[in-house]
Parts: C-alpha cells; structure tokens; sequence
C-alpha cells in the first residue's frame, strides 16, 4: 500500500513540475502553428468590410447634403457627417497601408493578434462617431429625446436585453402583471 501512495506521489510531483514549467516558461496555448496565415486573412477582410462601410457612408453623405440644402439646422449636422467620412477614408488608407506591410513582412501569431485587435479598435472609434452624429440627429430633426444617457462603454452590469424587456414592461401598463 505505502508503494502506491509513494508512486500517486511522484505522479503528482510530475504534474506539479510539468504545470510550473509551463507557467514560468510563458508558454502560449492558444493560436499554435500555422494560423498566421488565418489571421492575415482576417485583416484583409477586416479591411474590406471597413472599405464597404465607407461607400455607404459616402452614398448616405450624398443623400444628406441633398436633404440639408438650404436648411440651416441640417446644414451643420451634414459637415459633421462629411468631416466622419473624410476621417474614415483617411483611416480606411492608413489600415490598408497598415495591413499591407503585415501580409509582406508577416509575423509571430502574437504581433498579427496585436494587429488585428488595434484595426478593431480604430474602427470602433469611427462607428461610435456616427452613432453620436445619428444621436444628435435625431435630436435636431424630430425632437426626440431620450431618456437614458448615452453609454460611454460597451460593458453593463446588467444584460441589455433585460433592461429592454424591464423598460417594455413599463411601457405597457395595460398588461396586468399578477391578475
């Protein structure tokens, strides 16, 4: 019996020793071999779909500045949207540029993660532009104001969905909850 419970021992000093190599070494478990080329795909297409929401942005800048002409109140809101998609094309230039030097010199996993994390978070910046120009928008236009502060972070507490079906249960007070 003393023999099993000596060799469980060692077994275990094994794993121990093993997990702690690992651990100190700072080895990497996730990508692996192999999937630099997946990611060099990524910021390819990464960048053509921030190419394709440029060209609507541009067809809608067309239609605004057709609908703000001669109307001083959407007149501005027309050169704020115009100077947002003079800031995307001058972006959507830069990540191209950006992503054409990562397909020819290439790269660890680590440095194409990096890359493709950093073109998401510029564009995440000029997509929250144009949801606070339709926020003002909306505002100017019809009137409407909304009662909920805009979120300065994508993170809740709470799940949204719930507060939407909580906000929807308000607005119907014709639903009797516990007749």
């Amino acid at each position: 019996m003393k023999l099993f419970h000596a060799r469980l021992r060692s077994s275990q000093w094994t794993w121990l020793a093993v997990c702690s190599l690992l651990v100190l070494t700072g080895c990497r478990t996730y990508g692996g071999y192999g999937t630099e080329d997946e990611l060099v795909n990524q910021v390819a297409e990464v960048v053509s779909q921030f190419e394709g929401d440029l060209e609507r942005a541009q067809s809608e800048q067309l239609r605004i500045s057709r609908e703000a002409a001669g109307r001083a109140v959407l007149e501005s809101l027309a050169a704020d949207h115009a100077e947002a998609v003079a800031m995307h094309a001058e972006l959507l230039d830069q990540q191209r540029a950006y992503a054409e030097a990562l397909v020819s010199e290439g790269g660890s996993y680590r440095v194409l993660n990096r890359a493709l994390g950093a073109l998401y978070q510029e564009q995440e910046l000029v997509y929250d532009r144009y949801e606070r120009l339709f926020e003002e928008a909306l505002v100017v236009v019809a009137g409407f104001q909304t009662n909920e502060p805009p979120f300065s972070s994508r993170w809740y507490v709470v799940p949204p969905q719930y507060d939407r079906i909580r906000r929807d249960m308000e607005d119907q007070s014709l639903i009797p909850l516990f007749n």
